[in-house]
């Protein structure tokens, strides 16, 4: 099948490829590690963390767990997610004109000591009123923005880069290209080092 890239760049866009899905988890727990942030801003804490904390878990990835917390890895207890809700069930129930609907839940991240995590999501929830909180219509009704996309040219030349690619066939070739990825990887001194790659 040969080998591919790890990496592709075009007009300001870097997409990195990993043969696995452990892979790619892996190097975005490395990543989150040595970039060190003091805190971690998201959209919908359950699906993000929450769902990489699950394939972490399904993959029996570090141990189970997803360790990026700031404590030494023998206290760390991996991360985890809990349900949040703004009111308690008994509470919305003893309210006549409040209707259960507007008890939004969200989720808290565990497992993450010494980073802090925002969940914009619930910053919204409790201080705007809109008529629905999705990702896009939070961005357009609070920011007056679309959401940030690749546009569909720079995703054109991304897909021509990788389909112009020599592609190695034989085993020797393979080698060759492993052992130039580790070697580029030493000289950047880590996994990933564009700018601020996510």
């Amino acid at each position: 099948q040969g080998v591919l890239p790890r990496r592709l760049s075009v007009e300001g866009f870097t997409l990195l490829l990993f043969a696995s899905e452990a892979e790619l988890l892996l190097a975005w727990r490395d990543w989150v590690l040595q970039a060190d942030p003091d805190g971690i801003a998201l959209f919908q804490v359950r699906d993000n963390l929450g769902v990489l904390a699950a394939r972490f878990a399904a993959l029996n990835l570090d141990g189970g767990g997803c360790h990026i917390s700031r404590v030494v890895r023998r206290h760390s207890r991996g991360l985890a997610t809990k349900s949040v809700v703004m009111y308690s069930a008994a509470w919305v129930k003893s309210q006549s004109r409040m209707a259960s609907t507007s008890n939004q839940e969200t989720f808290r991240a565990l497992g993450l000591p010494g980073r802090l995590v925002l969940d914009v999501l619930r910053q919204v929830l409790t201080s705007q009123s809109l008529a629905t909180f999705s990702l896009v219509d939070c961005c357009h009704s609070l920011l007056n923005r679309t959401l940030e996309v690749i546009p569909n040219h720079t995703l054109a030349a991304l897909q021509q880069q990788l389909a112009a690619t020599p592609r190695a066939t034989t085993a020797a070739a393979a080698a060759a290209a492993a052992a130039a990825d580790a070697t580029a990887d030493a000289e950047l001194g880590g996994l990933v080092h564009d700018s601020q790659l996510p």
